[in-house]
């Protein structure tokens, strides 16, 4: 993740992780950006979060959600899935955002918007290979 993508995720009261249901495991690619997250600074782990999963008008996103729900909860993330291209699920995501937003400053006294992170295809052997600010 770059420098500057960072520092706005520190300044926000809350971060959107926005995943490609269509990847091979957007559950791992979650993960690894929340250990990338941690490798830059500890506290943004810690920010109030939305989990989103994308593209929930493919059959084959469809077939996933009972199992990426399991696996989304045991890491104690509740996770939302909607289709830009419908438009499944975009209005109850919205509403969330803006629950997120009422709900006041961050721990660390942040309330400087969400930041939503578009995370498609990423690859957690070259995630794991950079460590600290680039």
């Amino acid at each position: 993740l770059c420098n500057r993508f960072l520092r706005h995720a520190q300044r926000a009261g809350a971060l959107v992780y926005v995943l490609a249901g269509d990847s091979d495991d957007p559950v791992a690619e979650y993960a690894t950006v929340k250990d990338e997250l941690r490798l830059y600074d500890n506290s943004l782990v810690g920010k109030r979060q939305i989990v989103v999963v994308n593209k929930v008008d493919l059959s084959e996103v469809q077939e996933k959600v009972p199992a990426l729900e399991r696996r989304f909860k045991k890491l104690g993330a509740e996770v939302n899935f909607i289709s830009a291209r419908t438009g499944q699920g975009v209005k109850e995501l919205i509403e969330k955002a803006k629950k997120k937003l009422q709900e006041g400053p961050d721990a660390d006294g942040n309330h400087h918007g969400i930041l939503f992170g578009f995370l498609q295809g990423l690859r957690s052997e070259k995630r794991r290979s950079s460590h600290g600010p680039h």
